[in-house]
């Protein structure tokens, strides 16, 4: 039961904003990693334990309303908006990953707009909500690159109704708190 419900305000995606949660990938104003003829290229901080797996992800329009975050141990996890749609993330830094009771309080939640000019890689540990959320209808496409143990994990955690081994998630609704995006 919901006895709180925290509205969080739209902050614009930058470096500097993002980086205690992770890195943008987009617009890099550092020189290239390497250049050729036809092309400039940049490496970006994606890491995961185990092979990779890029998805498609199509997050629908719908309230803005949530309570449970996520993290990761094995994967940073990165989300890169595919076209002009603009979406919101909510994330909270990473907190000891050897103490499942560290759990961000609720002050810590930040909600980014992705402009779809960019998009992010997530330090390892980093929480997020489950959905981003598209500002206006009908929805945001997303290339999400995650580790498939990962996937495969969370997968066969909500077909069965366990917990999933790979990721930590909480539910603030069990600490009486909900979250809202505002302006959306």
């Amino acid at each position: 039961m919901v006895v709180r419900e925290i509205t969080l305000a739209l902050e614009p995606l930058s470096e500097a904003a993002f980086a205690p949660f992770g890195h943008l990938v987009g617009g890099p104003d550092r020189p290239a990693d390497f250049e050729a003829e036809h092309l400039w290229n940049w490496r970006v901080p994606f890491e995961a334990d185990g092979a990779t797996q890029v998805l498609l992800i199509r997050y629908k329009f719908a309230s803005p309303a949530f309570s449970v975050m996520e993290r990761h141990f094995h994967v940073t996890q990165g989300f890169i908006a595919l076209g002009d749609m603009p979406s919101a993330m909510v994330v909270a830094p990473p907190t000891d990953p050897d103490d499942p009771s560290a759990i961000p309080p609720p002050e810590a939640l930040r909600a980014f707009t992705l402009t779809g000019e960019a998009g992010v890689i997530l330090h390892r540990g980093t929480w997020h909500a489950l959905q981003r959320f598209p500002l206006r209808p009908p929805h945001v496409d997303v290339a999400f690159l995650t580790d498939t143990a990962t996937q495969e994990d969370i997968e066969e955690s909500g077909t069965a109704g366990t917990p999933p081994r790979r990721t930590q998630m909480h539910d603030y609704k069990d600490d009486g708190v909900g979250f809202r995006i505002g302006g959306i």
